[in-house]
């Protein structure tokens, strides 16, 4: 299965570009991510805090959705979802504290709207694709879903 992942990591890997592919349609993804947002609050029953627009810049992410209160295994901290500017890409930043039933409704409902889940622990791997970063990339999650 984790093989699925890195071929994915793989094709939407560009040598030269590393905050978003050629052709990206920023315009485009702020409204799925808006759509997506919107879908999630009604699946999760409640309204969810999230960062996109001006608020993010220079990374390889473009919009992020922040998870707590009674989402997560326990009331403090938070997770993330964090949403590519590469290949329709989804990630959850700390998911191992975030309920399970609830990312089991994240994973498929996001899934059912085109995005490609890929799991945090998979992203921790040494990035080994072919775009050298400004500074060095060194794990697929920086390269896909962090400041670059």
């Amino acid at each position: 299965m984790s093989e699925n992942y890195y071929s994915t990591l793989r094709r939407f890997d560009d040598p030269v570009r590393w905050e978003e592919p050629e052709g990206f349609d920023y315009e485009s993804e702020q409204k799925a991510f808006y759509a997506a947002k919107n879908h999630l609050q009604s699946v999760l029953g409640q309204k969810l805090d999230f960062e996109t627009g001006s608020h993010i810049q220079d990374a390889s992410y473009h919009s992020m959705i922040r998870l707590v209160g009674d989402l997560l295994k326990t009331p403090e901290g938070y997770a993330q979802i964090r949403f590519s500017n590469f290949g329709k890409m989804v990630s959850i930043l700390y998911e191992d504290i975030i309920k399970e039933s609830v990312q089991i409704d994240i994973v498929q409902h996001l899934t059912a709207l085109g995005y490609h889940y890929i799991p945090e622990g998979i992203l921790e791997n040494q990035y080994t694709g072919k775009n050298p970063g400004v500074t060095g990339i060194d794990s697929w999650w920086v390269r896909y879903f962090d400041w670059v």
